[in-house]
């Protein structure tokens, strides 16, 4: 697509794997990592990086939009 800038995978996990532990300090339990443009496969594996990393509890989700809408 234009306009898209391509980010190499280990950065995009360990941003987003940052993301949820800011979220979690926030007091964040409970987390949908909701996607929508490609990548798709890497927020599993930032998931997993966050919690091998830290062991905490909570509940953590990776929704692709286009699953979670029907088509009408």
């Amino acid at each position: 697509m234009p306009g898209t800038i391509p980010i190499e995978e280990n950065i995009f996990t360990a941003y987003i794997s940052q993301m949820i532990a800011g979220f979690w300090n926030a007091g964040f339990r409970k987390q949908i990592v909701l996607n929508g443009h490609g990548q798709e496969y890497v927020l599993p594996t930032a998931i997993h990086r966050f919690a091998k990393k830290y062991q905490v509890p909570g509940i953590f989700i990776n929704l692709n939009w286009y699953y979670a809408i029907p088509q009408l």
